[in-house]
C-alpha cells in the first residue's frame, strides 16, 4: 500500500472507530462494548503506527506510548483512576523519551515552555487544593509534573512538526484539565464531549505528525 494511500485509510479507519465509540452511548449495548469502544481508537493508532515505525532499530516510544494510552482508556472505563493516572503517566514518559531524543530547544521554544510551566503551576495548584483525598493529590501532582515536561519536550524537538506536536500536546493538558476539573472543581455540562474529543484530536495529531515524518 502506497503511503498517501495508508495514511487516508489511517484516517478513516480511526474516524470509523471514534463513530463507533460514540454510538456506544446512543444504542444498547453489553455492558463490556463501551470499555472496548472507547479503548479501539487509541489502539488502532499504536498499531497503525507501530507497523510505519518499527525498523527494529530502537523502540517504537509514540506507538508505545499510544499503546500505554489505550490501556489508560480502558482503566478509565472500568473506573480504576488511579490505574489511569499510572498509566498514561508511562505515556506521556515514552513521548518524553522520544521527543527529547531531538532536542534542540530555540528562545521561541523556551518561552512557551516557560508558558506553560507557569500555567500548569497556575491551574495545578488550584485543582490540587480541592482534592479530598492525600493519594490521589499525590498522583495528580507527579501526573501534573509529567504531562507538563511532555508538553515541553514536544516544543523542544528540532522537528519540521515542532509546533504541531507542541499543539497535540497543548490540547492533551486541555482533555486532561477537564477531566481534573469536572472531577473536583466543579461539573462541566457535557464533560465526556469536550474530554474525549480533545483528547482524540490530540492523539490521532501526534500519530499522524509520526506517520509523516517516518513515511515520507
Amino acid at each position: 500500500m502506497g503511503n498517501r494511500l495508508f495514511c487516508k485509510v489511517f484516517t478513516i479507519a480511526f474516524i470509523a472507530l471514534v463513530a463507533v465509540y460514540v454510538l456506544s452511548f446512543h444504542i444498547d449495548t453489553p455492558s463490556w462494548f463501551r470499555p472496548f469502544a472507547k479503548t479501539m481508537p487509541v489502539l488502532f493508532l499504536s498499531m497503525a503506527t507501530w507497523r510505519a515505525g518499527n525498523t527494529g532499530r530502537c523502540l517504537p516510544l509514540i506507538p508505545l506510548a499510544l499503546l500505554l494510552s489505550s490501556m489508560g482508556d480502558l482503566a478509565g472505563d472500568l473506573h480504576a483512576f488511579l490505574w489511569q493516572i499510572g498509566l498514561f503517566a508511562a505515556a506521556h514518559t515514552a513521548y518524553i523519551v522520544g521527543f527529547i531524543r531531538r532536542c534542540n530547544p530555540t528562545k521561541a521554544s523556551r518561552t512557551v515552555a516557560s508558558a506553560l510551566i507557569s500555567l500548569s503551576a497556575v491551574l495545578g495548584s488550584y485543582i490540587i487544593n480541592r482534592i479530598p483525598s492525600r493519594t490521589e493529590s499525590i498522583f495528580i501532582i507527579i501526573y501534573i509534573i509529567i504531562i507538563t515536561a511532555m508538553a515541553i519536550s514536544a516544543v523542544f524537538q528540532d522537528s519540521r512538526y515542532r509546533w504541531w506536536y507542541a499543539a497535540a500536546a497543548i490540547v492533551f493538558i486541555f482533555s486532561d484539565s477537564c477531566i481534573a476539573w469536572n472531577r473536583y472543581v466543579a461539573h462541566i455540562p457535557h464533560a465526556t464531549v469536550w474530554i474525549m474529543s480533545t483528547y482524540f484530536i490530540a492523539q490521532y495529531t501526534i500519530a499522524r505528525l509520526y506517520l509523516a515524518e517516518k513515511l515520507r
